[in-house]
């Protein structure tokens, strides 16, 4: 689209965020970076997408949507309209929060199925839009994170929680406190009035890293690059890390501008360092280097490249991203996205959970229950384990329990006014959750509740009823790009193999009667061959 400005304009709607400025501030990087190429026009309040295009001429609009932040949510009219102009949503949330499908629910309402976010945490932990999700570096604002000439008082600084599922962030801050004077700041929280007496953030916050010799941040129990990790150098304070494989696309390199391990080999590091002042301040100056020369929200130019590159788009041509900071390549082969410059590092969370859902399909949910209690200690709102747990309880023959927790992310997410709409799948295992007590008549309800959600489970699962009342339907579609993107990690890849699970299910529930009828369905889908990849939903 031709606009008369020099630059591209750029169409910016997004909730009001109503909480602390933590928030706002990790956002207002990234707007900074945008601003280098393009003239940005924002809106957040009710709005008419069709009367602000024809106003601002957009070349790309670009949807912030729901996410774990508070915000005030705002209504868009027209949504749709000016189809040709390009559009992408950001999300600015953890990986795997459970407020992502509110994110998705407002993306499919604004015609949005290409995603911007920080790092490949969203997609190693939503698989469904990886083909549809690009990255972009965690930055910090130059202006903010700088060395402010504060002397250096304070040997280590920690911020944030010490809580059990950040185990190596607990585990060397104790350490540390042990041998050396080391501050503990408590994270400031979310909201608008202080959940703590007192907590650091903007400028306060980029002092007391400025007045810091050393600063530690660990990858969360994910295992990935978060903002403190180029907001800690870029202050001028030694970072020091857990091992994350992400780091080495960064530039960080141990012991040359960071320290990188964990437990005794670490503390070994440290002292090394501590004992030879002229190395200390290399690595401080080296570390600080690197975040200003690279990840400074001046460098943060992903959006702009992809932007470049989708106007020239021909028809059958799609944008890979090789890695974080390489280059946007059109290709012909159908593939798209960003792609990973390394495996996906193991953590305690996925391998835990790799564990239990071989126990479930072992036929052992007494021992999957077991390893998913763990599991859901350290991380309560885990989505695949929260899935996987209402499985695991129909397979043991209790459906009353599984009912009892088969909408726990719905529910956690609404306490923060954060879910329009569940998760598909998690709705479509809570309709089955009532097959399984027997209650045919609220399972077929359930599905009248949200008729805009589209998933391949959830289509499945309404077949199911409309079977079990008797009613004739044609077999459930596959996978269609219109459908809702779900958390769910784990699924039956073919229609067949679900209704052989939910049988076995029925009959564990002594739903005798509706496990003969899935039978007679099943029997009747072995006789098509459906396991054909055409027929796969997954």
């Amino acid at each position: 689209m031709t606009t008369m400005s020099a630059r591209p304009v750029l169409l910016l709607v997004r909730h009001p965020l109503t909480g602390s400025e933590l928030q706002k501030l990790w956002e207002d990087a990234y707007y900074k970076a945008f601003r280098n190429h393009f003239d940005i026009v924002v809106t957040e309040e009710d709005c008419d997408l069709d009367a602000l295009c024809d106003q601002a001429r957009p070349d790309l609009i670009v949807f912030r949507g729901a996410y774990s932040a508070l915000h005030r949510r705002i209504a868009v009219k027209n949504p749709l309209s000016h189809g040709s102009i390009p559009r992408v949503g950001l999300y600015f949330g953890d990986g795997f929060c459970p407020t992502r499908p509110a994110f998705f629910h407002d993306m499919e309402r604004w015609g949005v199925d290409t995603y911007f976010t920080q790092t490949f945490y969203f997609s190693e932990n939503t698989p469904e839009i990886a083909d549809r999700t690009f990255v972009l570096p965690q930055a910090f604002d130059e202006d903010l994170f700088r060395d402010y000439g504060e002397e250096k008082t304070v040997p280590f600084i920690v911020f944030g929680e010490l809580a059990p599922w950040r185990r190596w962030r607990a585990e060397t801050a104790a350490a540390l406190m042990k041998r050396y004077p080391t501050m503990i700041c408590p994270h400031p929280g979310y909201r608008a009035s202080p959940t703590v007496g007192m907590g650091w953030v903007g400028e306060s916050y980029a002092r007391a890293l400025n007045r810091s010799q050393f600063s530690i941040c660990d990858g969360s129990i994910f295992n990935c690059v978060l903002r403190k990790h180029v907001e800690i150098p870029a202050c001028g304070a030694i970072l020091i890390s857990q091992p994350i494989d992400g780091l080495k696309e960064y530039g960080f390199v141990d012991m040359e501008n960071a320290v990188i391990g964990e437990g005794e080999a670490l503390l070994a590091k440290i002292a090394a360092l501590i004992t030879d002042p002229s190395r200390l301040l290399n690595v401080a100056r080296s570390g600080q280097k690197l975040a200003h020369a690279r990840h400074a929200s001046k460098h943060c130019d992903q959006l702009y490249r992809w932007f470049l590159r989708r106007r020239e788009l021909k028809p059958g041509q799609t944008i890979i991203q090789h890695g974080t900071f390489g280059p946007f390549e059109v290709v012909e082969n159908g593939r798209s996205g960003a792609a990973r410059p390394f495996p996906i590092q193991a953590n305690e969370l996925t391998e835990s959970y790799r564990e239990a859902d071989e126990d479930y399909r072992s036929g052992a949910p007494g021992i999957c229950l077991k390893k998913l209690s763990r599991i859901l200690e350290l991380k309560k709102e885990y989505a695949p384990a929260r899935l996987l747990f209402v499985r695991a309880l129909l397979k043991s023959g209790r459906p009353q329990d599984a009912a009892q927790q088969a909408l726990f992310l719905f529910r956690f997410a609404k306490q923060a006014d954060q879910a329009p709409e569940p998760d598909p799948v998690e709705w479509a295992w809570w309709v089955i959750a009532n097959l399984c007590r027997g209650d045919l008549a609220q399972a077929g309800a359930a599905l009248d509740v949200y008729p805009a959600l589209g998933h391949p489970e959830l289509r499945r699962a309404a077949w199911l009823v409309a079977a079990l009342q008797g009613q004739t339907r044609p077999r459930p579609q596959p996978a269609k790009k219109s459908d809702r993107p779900s958390v769910a990690i784990s699924l039956a890849p073919s229609l067949a193999s679900w209704l052989a699970e939910v049988e076995d299910l029925l009959r564990r529930c002594n739903q005798f009667g509706f496990a003969d009828m899935v039978s007679a369905l099943l029997r009747e889908e072995r006789s098509l061959g459906s396991d054909s990849a055409a027929e796969k939903t997954a």
